[in-house]
Parts: structure tokens; sequence; C-alpha cells
């Protein structure tokens, strides 16, 4: 068996697999920050990658941080596996530095983790699958509003105020049923507004895009903002036109008293979402920005009938 692996590895051209790695495929990983604090300790296959293995230690982060780098034996590992870097199964735990930056985090009223909302999304009128959204690719748990700064509470408060329970009925779906709902903030705002919110949302799920990827950056040809004005009364952006029609009148009144709030307290409005001749599931925010740089608005769900 050894010899086989070592055949392979000569193959593909993969360093030599020693026969301690080839009897005992698993090895102990210590991720530990630069500072040699240990973050935690991971049993793990000795063929696992860097993306595999940013995915288990992105899970002991917290929502507002993301992982930047992970390095091992002065080799950063994307999707090169432990074995092409350099492991040495010496019996001793292994150690992966992992570079730590600071992530935009999503605030809810009632927080859920990415995973949930994104199965909420699919289990209204049994539609498609969790990995056809482009984003909500980490099971980040979302953060709460009171963890949010002052100034987005307070506009988020008199926003939800202003909606009420109406907004579980604003948002109907075409398939029958009202779509998911509800504000939110954003916290750690960055300079590029569509990395920001899909950041904030778990990150881009890369699978929704079923292959059709030449490059990582292609995705953000799919990712839409566009400009809004919440201050035209006549118009309300996130209450689709077809929509108003059928809404209950006192709904109606809802979704403008809210729109009142987002246009006096919130500046440079916009609507985030994705292109919808690739995609017939995935979240909007209809957001804006408050005085401290936060974003506050309304995220809903949306499931496209064509």
């Amino acid at each position: 068996q050894v010899a086989m692996a070592t055949a392979c590895s000569e193959e593909h051209d993969l360093p030599q697999v020693s026969e301690p790695l080839a009897k005992k495929p698993r090895v102990q990983v210590d991720v530990a920050f630069p500072s040699g604090k240990s973050l935690v300790q991971l049993n793990v296959l000795a063929s696992t990658t860097g993306i595999e293995l940013k995915a288990e230690v992105g899970k002991h982060l917290d929502p507002c941080q993301c992982i930047q780098e992970l390095i091992f034996h002065s080799v950063t590992l994307n999707s090169s596996t432990l074995i092409e870097a350099g492991l040495v199964a010496d019996g001793s735990p292994q150690i992966v530095n992992v570079i730590v930056g600071s992530r935009p985090a999503l605030h809810m009223f009632k927080p859920c983790s990415a995973a949930e909302l994104a199965n909420r999304y699919v289990e209204l009128n049994d539609f498609g699958e969790v990995s056809e959204i482009p984003v909500f690719k980490e099971p980040i748990q979302f953060m709460g509003m009171d963890k949010a700064s002052l100034e987005a509470q307070r506009i988020a408060n008199e926003l939800s105020n202003a909606l009420g329970t109406s907004l579980a009925e604003i948002f109907p779906s075409p398939f029958g049923g009202f779509l998911d709902g509800q504000v939110i903030a954003i916290s750690g705002v960055g300079s590029d507004l569509k990395k920001t919110c899909c950041e904030a949302l778990g990150g881009i799920n890369a699978c929704a895009w079923d292959g059709d990827l030449d490059d990582e950056e292609d995705v953000w040809d799919d990712v839409c903002c566009k400009n809004l004005d919440y201050s035209k009364v006549d118009d309300c952006p996130f209450v689709y036109e077809v929509d108003a029609e059928n809404l209950a009148e006192n709904v109606m009144e809802c979704a403008r008293a809210g729109q009142k709030v987002m246009a006096e307290s919130l500046s440079k409005h916009f609507l985030f979402d994705f292109d919808c001749d690739r995609f017939k599931l995935f979240p909007e925010i209809y957001g804006g920005f408050a005085s401290d740089g936060s974003i506050v608005g309304i995220m809903r769900a949306n499931q496209m009938d064509a």
C-alpha cells in the first residue's frame, strides 16, 4: 500500500507520502493565531485542503470575523492539502497559523443562522434547493439587533414599528403565500457594497453558478446594486407594482410609513440583489446608510416565476 501511494504521488508530481501518513491518515491540527494563542484543535484527514480547513475553522470564529489566510510551513493553504504543504507525521500537533480579519455582520431582531434562513427560503412552496441560492455559503450565526450601533438600532426600531405585523404580508410569492421579510442592519461596512452585503450574508455560494465560472471574479457580474430614492412618495421601491394592486390597504399604509422612515433617516438608498436571469431564489436588501456608516433596511426573499 505504501508503494502504491508513492507511485501515485510520483505520477501526479506530489510530495512523497510517508509510511506513518499512509497508515494513519488523520492528524491533529492546532489552529493558532500568530501570537501563538490557540484558536481550536482539530482532528482532520492529512488530505484536507486549505479550503476545507477554512470552512471548519470558520465555525469557531465570531460572526463578525473572517479568515484571511491559513498558513502552514510558510505555505498559504488554499486548494493545496496538508500533505502537499509539507505535513510531517511525527505524532505532534501540526501548527497552522490563522490570520483573522473583521467581516461585515448582519443584525436581526430575531437572529438565526445563514443555514436556517436559506432553508426558510426553500421551504416556502418547496422552491428550489439551498445550493441554488447565490449566498449563505457559510452557516454563520447572524447577530441580534442589540449588537448593532445605537444609531442603527434607533432607525431599525423606528422602521420595525412603522411596518408592524404587516411586514409578514408585504411580499407575496408568485406561487402562493408570503416571502420572508425582516428589518436588518449591517455593521462593519466596507467600501465595496456588493462584497459587504455578500459577506454579511455568509459569503458567495459558488455552487449556485453550477460550474459556470471561468474566474472567481466573474461572480460579481451577477451581483447587482442599484441606486434608489425612498423620498418619492408615489413609488414604494420595496413593493412591486404588480403586488401593490393586490395588497390590503392597511398593509400598503404600513409599507409607506416604513418608506418614510427610510427616506428621513437614511442616505444613499440602494437595492442589493442578483441577476434574475441566472437565479430564481435569492435575498434582496432595500437599504440605505445611517449617519454612522451602518446599513439599515429591509431584507426579503425573492422567488422568480420565469
